[in-house]
């Protein structure tokens, strides 16, 4: 073997070597990457699950809500009827029972209380 045989064995070797520390780096990088592709497909597939569980809470809270949606609104109509009942109700308290009867009923009730009256004493 000659000089240049050497020469040319001694660059093979060399550039066989730098290869070689590329493929190693290329496959640690592959190996990155997969592991990168699997902890982002574990994280994928727990946002799926939850975002599914969520949509089914949203649509079970959407069933509950229109029912109870239309009770409040019968509650509010039936609250404003008994405060408008309450007020005329209030408003009647202070008035004279007597004069809303007519002459001829406030009549038989002065006739009434005087019979009371004798029958007390």
């Amino acid at each position: 073997m000659t000089n240049k045989d050497d020469y040319y064995y001694y660059f093979s070797l060399m550039a066989a070597s730098r290869i070689n520390n590329e493929i190693d780096q290329l496959m640690n990088q592959m190996q990155q990457i997969e592991t990168q592709q699997r902890k982002f497909k574990a994280s994928r597939d727990s946002i799926l699950s939850e975002m599914k569980m969520l949509k089914e809470k949203r649509q079970q809270s959407e069933k509950t809500f229109m029912p109870k949606q239309r009770s409040l609104q019968s509650l509010e109509a039936s609250l404003h009827a008994m405060e408008s009942t309450r007020e005329s109700l209030k408003a009647e308290l202070g008035t004279d029972l007597l004069s809303q009867l007519s002459l001829e009923d406030q009549r038989r009730v002065d006739d009434l209380n005087d019979e009371i009256r004798q029958l007390q004493q």
